[in-house]
């Protein structure tokens, strides 16, 4: 009787194709997550708040998306002393700042639930076109709103994986939420 051997050519070439399978499985299990997060990061929306032409004729306040994908709004809502409204600040300063009705000279634009910010769009907020004076007049409403620590946003926003930020008034840029 012959004594068969423990490494015979066919237990290494199977146990080969094994080791070989089990590092293929691994590099596109790794491969596939690294795809997954290129794709998300492909799609990422980055909304900022900013005011354009300060102590000039023609004053902004902007929401811009920075981001290289679309933003997706999914709420909006204003406080003002120790109350929350669920709407954008165009709307509650119209509605609640008499001094707003002194400015004649604004355009504003709505954000609302549903809303979609391409990325690279810039979306006038609030926007007063060639009146220094009306500039001044809507720069001084802000400036004594916030001075007092009344007023205060929040706009929350989705990318189209239903990844969640919230952007506010306190922070300079969007934080991740679940």
């Amino acid at each position: 009787m012959e004594k068969k051997s423990i490494l015979s050519t066919d237990r290494i070439v199977g146990v080969s194709a094994i080791v070989i399978s089990l590092a293929t499985l691994t590099v596109l299990i790794f491969q596939t997550n690294l795809m997954h997060e290129q794709r998300r990061q492909s799609v990422f929306p980055y909304l900022m708040i900013g005011n354009y032409g300060t102590n000039t004729p023609d004053f902004k306040i902007v929401l811009e998306n920075k981001g290289v994908g679309p933003a997706l709004i999914e709420s909006v809502k204003v406080s003002y002393h120790d109350s929350t409204y669920l709407m954008d600040l165009p709307n509650f300063l119209y509605q609640n700042i008499r001094e707003m009705d002194s400015i004649s000279n604004i355009y504003h634009s709505n954000i609302f639930e549903g809303y979609l910010i391409k990325p690279g769009e810039q979306i006038p907020i609030l926007q007063i076109d060639n009146s220094l004076q009306d500039a001044t007049k809507l720069l001084n409403v802000f400036r004594d709103l916030q001075q007092n620590g009344n007023l205060g946003f929040e706009i929350v926003f989705k990318s189209i994986y239903d990844e969640k930020w919230v952007l506010t008034d306190r922070d300079a840029t969007p934080r991740a939420i679940n």
